[in-house]
């Protein structure tokens, strides 16, 4: 969907947002959309 998120962590359980360094509010309001559905679809 266009969002980078990596493991990050001793254990790995937390992830990391990698935004480019330029970055509308847009565009973050539509990264976390996906985040979030995605955290949704495994839960």
């Amino acid at each position: 969907n266009g969002v980078l998120v990596l493991p990050e962590g001793p254990d790995g359980r937390t992830l990391a947002i990698t935004p480019p360094a330029i970055i509308t509010p847009a565009q973050l309001e539509a990264a976390l959309h996906v985040i979030e559905a995605a955290i949704r679809a495994c839960l």
